[in-house]
């Protein structure tokens, strides 16, 4: 079975601020398993507390509508959006892919019962009628790669049917009522939106991010998972740039690497007793190593003096462009 390589294109629905990542939002949310759940949502809002001359109980009517109306809407509610919310296009052969779109449909295929009033869900947005069909607000349109002919029906005819589409949702502060080429419904707000293949668990389409789910073998039809998740880019890490060399040591250079083997040498006038005067000839390399070092003053073949080069040697410099270069540098041993 050859994989289908999936790429998501198009446009996604307005920028949101999010609380967190699909998973995270998910997992607090509510679910709301059937259209009839879906409607009681709408109780508080929707229905009357007219009806009746008995003043008490009116009042306490609106009390409970006030409380759940209250408590419905700081909530966030997760529902298995219907089929409608996921239509398929043409097999473009020039484009290798399939084009598909993903609508902002809570109930689109048949209205709910709200209290005696049958009405339709959407999320908030352009809703339209197409061949008698209710189309929801397009959140998502984009393509799926695929390889070859074979590869685009093996999608069409197994793939696609079993893909599953999740919205995430809360209700606005008041009913948002709407009406369509005859159709009647109420408006959600979205919070987010995932579409995936519960096959393998594979997350086509997900605002906010969505991490792969758990597989279920039982729910690929006898055929093996076909689609493949699109890899993010790698984030381009630029390396640092080098600092430029200098191209030689500069004075201030050449005296902060020389502190310490200066104080080494005060150390050996303290070891050996013996005052005078002594002037180093350095040849340093350009990645700041000495070369080499000769005495050319009092303390030429002395142990003073072999004490003197031995921590000359040792000393390192900052790197420079030249090759090399060569330094005069004294010693006064009292």
């Amino acid at each position: 079975m050859r994989a289908f390589a999936l790429t998501v294109a198009g446009v996604l629905f307005a920028a949101r601020a999010y609380a967190g990542p699909f998973d995270d939002l998910a997992k607090k949310a509510q679910p709301v398993h059937d259209g009839s759940a879906l409607a009681a949502l709408f109780w508080a809002q929707t229905t009357s507390c007219k009806q009746g001359s008995d003043d008490f109980l009116r009042r306490q009517c609106e009390g409970v509508k006030e409380a759940r109306t209250n408590a419905a809407v700081g909530q966030n509610y997760l529902i298995r959006a219907d089929g409608p919310a996921l239509s398929l296009g043409k097999y473009d052969k020039a484009k290798a892919a399939v084009g598909y779109t993903v609508r902002g449909c809570l109930t689109c295929a048949a209205p709910v019962d709200t209290g005696g009033d049958k009405r339709y869900v959407t999320i908030k947005g352009n809703n339209t009628i197409q061949g008698g069909q209710l189309r929801g607000p397009e959140l998502q349109r984009g393509l799926f790669r695929v390889s070859n002919d074979d590869a685009a029906k093996r999608f069409i005819e197994v793939v696609f049917p079993r893909l599953r589409v999740e919205i995430l949702f809360k209700l606005p502060p008041r009913v948002n009522p709407w009406t369509e080429g005859g159709a009647r419904g109420y408006s959600a707000e979205l919070v987010g939106v995932r579409v995936y293949d519960p096959c393998d668990g594979t997350v086509i389409h997900s605002v906010p991010a969505s991490d792969k789910l758990e597989p279920d073998p039982t729910l690929c039809g006898g055929e093996a998972a076909v689609t493949e998740a699109p890899k993010p880019d790698k984030p381009k890490v630029e390396k640092p740039k080098e600092p430029e060399l200098p191209a030689r040591l500069s004075p201030a250079d050449i005296q902060s690497s020389m502190h310490k083997a200066r104080a080494e040498a005060n150390a050996c006038f303290t070891t050996y007793g013996v005052a005078g005067d002594e002037k180093v000839v350095i040849e340093i390399s350009g990645d700041g190593l000495v070369k080499s070092a000769k005495l050319t003053g009092d303390f030429d073949d002395t142990p003073t003096g072999e004490c003197i080069l031995r921590a000359v040697k040792k000393t390192t410099f900052p790197k420079f462009k030249a090759p090399s270069m060569t330094i005069n540098f004294p010693f006064i041993l009292r």
